[in-house]
């Protein structure tokens, strides 16, 4: 592995929307609801459009997908605010220890709520790292369009 693109550091994935829930019920949905919305067909580790996204509410939880006999970890809960944020070691089809920071920041505008998600974190990822960050640049966008309607 490439040690200078590891120790190199790599801009974070910055994106941020607007939904029209309260600050409570956008955390509610991104977490809690998270099979109504992801897109499993296209992100996840099975690629199938029937299984179920699980997102355990608490430090040291799991977000994982599930089909069966069928299970595979995308993350580990690192910081777990209710309403507020929550950060994850976020590895979906890979080992814990090449996982990227993701936090989901929910902040409160009155009669909306402005969702902040940072992904940080690339450098563990070595040569890969730019392909991989690029994917998710772009798929992001995607994934908090479905979420947002």
């Amino acid at each position: 592995m490439n040690t200078a693109l590891q120790s190199k550091p790599m801009p974070p994935v910055i994106k941020t929307i607007t939904v029209p829930w309260t600050q409570a019920e956008a955390f509610k949905r991104f977490t809690e609801g998270m099979t109504l919305w992801w897109p499993t067909r296209s992100h996840s580790v099975a690629e199938s459009g029937d299984l179920d996204v699980v997102f355990e509410p608490r430090v040291g939880g799991l977000v994982y997908e599930q089909k069966g006999e069928h299970r595979a970890t995308w993350a580990e809960v690192l910081i777990w605010e209710p309403d507020a944020r929550f950060v994850l070691n976020w590895h979906p089809g890979r080992a814990a220890e090449s996982g990227g920071a993701l936090e989901v920041r929910f902040i409160d505008n009155g009669d909306s709520c402005r969702i902040e998600l940072t992904h940080s974190g690339w450098e563990k990822l070595g040569e890969k790292a730019r392909e991989i960050r690029a994917g998710y640049e772009t798929g992001w966008d995607h994934v908090l369009a479905l979420y947002s309607n």
